[in-house]
């Protein structure tokens, strides 16, 4: 998933009372955004890290199966964003004011429903940030010769990415969002440079694995889910959208855009340098390389800033749990060491868990499946009623889901313990 901008992640906060209050923007036009604006958006919103892995996860299952697989990740998931808008507009029409993803899981399972959903964004969001750790001191490794290990690099995050947390208001993160933008677009644009260049020049040993490897299918289902893990957007850009109408044009076509360059860059990586693609396809570019170290520092920069972005819904989440009582706009010493502990915690978790590629399946596999496949089509059959059709379906998706959930979490769990 990629950064968020202030604009959107303004929209959404895990407190339902003060929601409406707070995050709401003016219904005026002028602060609405157009079809373009919002296709921007959108794209911007899935973006990120992840799609670096795809490569070595087309490696896993080869071109022909992880195309079918990630094709289908992609209409499922873009179906179920779809039940997410179809409950809010059904809810709005109720007379409920509906600003979020934990909205929907509050009028669907009460505040059972609601909680569900809040954890799930923190794990995830978390995850994200931590794999940004770990992607960030792999990267700066390859870079520094001679560096005694990726670990210090990643504590060598800490004492900046503790500063950023100090930062209450997700508008002074405007500046640091577009500069991890910015730098992910040179890097990836860089590295699909790089992938052209190198397939006319294959060695015996840099073939592709054409056939099938079925058992590996979980694992390409927890790097492809977490790509596209971009659900939690949905409602804000929704709401800040002018021609809401049009909403559902503009997302569709948003994933199409946004599956065709995962696609392209997992089958452009893999086709390059076939089975010895890395987990992170920039570490296959030419070592010693001026460009190589741009590519490698652009992603380091860009991950650095998009964590204090990507990380601030769980500093939300957590301070209205645990701290309900203290002013969101000033905080407090309690919710400063809370952030503090969220900060050192990423970077533990990073230290045990070094492997990029392990840890984005792992992240896609557990909860990102659970806010992009489970949670919309039991909130839908709740909302909306059970239908016959909407049974069949919504049921089917949620039985894959779980079996895709289980098998893939194990499997990368698996991994990071071998």
């Amino acid at each position: 998933m990629g950064t968020t901008s202030p604009e959107e992640g303004d929209l959404e906060m895990p407190d339902r009372q003060i929601e409406e209050k707070q995050l709401v923007q003016p219904v005026n036009d002028e602060n609405l955004a157009g079809n373009l604006t919002t296709l921007g958006n959108s794209f911007i919103a899935f973006v990120g890290a992840g799609i670096l892995d795809l490569p070595y996860a087309f490696s896993k299952v080869g071109l022909g199966l992880g195309t079918v697989v990630i094709i289908g990740v992609a209409i499922i998931c873009l179906h179920c964003m779809y039940l997410l808008v179809d409950c809010k507009l059904f809810l709005e029409r109720q007379g409920k004011k509906i600003v979020g993803y934990g909205d929907v899981g509050f009028h669907a399972y009460g505040s059972i429903g609601a909680k569900i959903v809040d954890v799930s964004l923190v794990v995830t969001q978390f995850g994200f940030c931590t794999a940004y750790l770990i992607l960030i001191s792999n990267s700066l490794y390859t870079v520094l010769e001679g560096s005694p290990g990726v670990v210090p690099f990643i504590w060598l995050c800490v004492p900046g990415e503790l500063m950023l947390s100090t930062l209450r208001h997700l508008k002074y993160l405007g500046k640091f969002s577009i500069i991890a933008d910015i730098t992910m677009a040179f890097a990836i644009t860089t590295v699909v440079y790089y992938c052209r260049k190198e397939i006319g020049s294959h060695t015996p040993q840099q073939a592709q694995r054409m056939e099938a490897n079925i058992p590996m299918v979980p694992y390409f289902f927890g790097a492809s889910i977490y790509c596209f893990e971009g659900i939690g957007m949905v409602i804000p850009i929704q709401n800040a959208m002018r021609n809401k109408h049009q909403f559902k044009l503009v997302w569709g076509l948003n994933m199409v855009l946004v599956t065709m360059l995962f696609w392209g860059v997992g089958w452009l990586g893999y086709k390059a340098y076939g089975v010895s693609i890395r987990e992170s396809v920039a570490g296959n570019l030419p070592p010693f390389d001026r460009l190589t170290a741009m590519v490698q520092i652009a992603i380091s920069t860009g991950l650095y800033f998009t964590f204090p972005v990507m990380m601030f819904p769980v500093y939300q989440i957590l301070e209205s749990t645990f701290f309900p009582s203290v002013d969101a706009a000033t905080g407090s010493t309690q919710t400063m060491a809370l952030r503090f502990s969220v900060v050192f915690l990423s970077a533990i978790v990073a230290t045990l868990v070094p492997s990029f590629s392990d840890f984005i399946v792992l992240v896609g596999s557990s909860t990102c499946a659970l806010l992009a496949f489970i949670f919309p089509a039991l909130f839908s059959l709740k909302i909306r009623g059970l239908r016959p059709i909407a049974v069949a379906r919504e049921g089917t998706i949620i039985v894959l889901g779980v079996v895709a959930a289980i098998l893939g979490t194990r499997d990368a769990l698996k991994r990071i313990a071998g």
